[in-house]
């Protein structure tokens, strides 16, 4: 049974397709937080936030500006819910956001980004997360995923977010990886209530952890037939 397993995860993961490398680049920092619905279908669904661009060593492939007075920032929009799944208390509840949404991110000054004191759109957000021109990504998200947990430990409503993201402009597109490889995925953790450190009104979720994951290059799979596979594992 064992050898069956193992045997089992070659084929799903050696032979049906290619191994992915992730690189880390963008780690959210506060403030970092989405409105609008999560539970009404053909409703839309935005977020802001920050990026904290000392948290990563040398050698990534944006070369982060970390001086005082450069801030980035980013503003996620147009993402439709296309269903919600009202999970039993103590599970997830779920939310499907289809394609349609984009993605910008910006560098620059002036180091100004504010949540406001009302809910959004307010004078300052997403305004100031977007006031530095022009973005230097831009892309289509796809296929976001978001999920709840009702009840759980911590901060209510914990769970996490989960997509990708492909880049299609902006004044850095070349930089991550050329233009041939310009899907991403990420996995950011989200929670929601009193302890969560929620910002400002009209505000239904906080973001935080890795945004986004790079997916390039491959690492190529080597050929093998199914006899020879059979024998490493008798």
């Amino acid at each position: 049974m064992k050898k069956a397993v193992i045997l089992a995860l070659v084929l799903t993961m050696g032979l049906t397709g290619n191994a992915i490398a992730q690189t880390k680049i963008f780690l959210l920092t506060s403030p970092s937080q989405s409105w609008g619905t999560l539970t009404t279908v053909g409703g839309s669904l935005d977020v802001v936030g920050k990026f904290n661009k000392n948290s990563l060593a040398a050698g990534q492939p944006l070369a982060w500006n970390t001086s005082s007075t450069i801030e980035y920032t980013f503003y996620m929009t147009g993402m439709t819910l296309d269903l919600w799944v009202d999970g039993a208390v103590g599970t997830y509840d779920s939310s499907y956001y289809g394609a349609g949404g984009t993605i910008s991110i910006y560098e620059g000054t002036p180091v100004n980004a504010s949540l406001g004191a009302t809910a959004p759109p307010n004078a300052t957000s997403p305004s100031t997360f977007t006031d530095v021109a022009p973005a230097i990504l831009t892309g289509i998200v796809n296929d976001l995923k978001v999920m709840r947990r009702e009840n759980s430990p911590g901060p209510q409503y914990i769970g996490e977010a989960r997509g990708s993201v492909t880049f299609t402009g902006g004044t850095r597109l070349t930089d991550i990886c050329g233009t041939s490889e310009p899907s991403w995925i990420f996995n950011t953790v989200v929670s929601a209530g009193t302890s969560s450190g929620i910002s400002g009104t009209g505000y239904n979720l906080r973001w935080s952890g890795e945004l986004l994951k790079r997916v390039c290059p491959p690492i190529a799979t080597e050929e093998k037939t199914w006899g020879s596979i059979k024998t490493l594992y008798r």
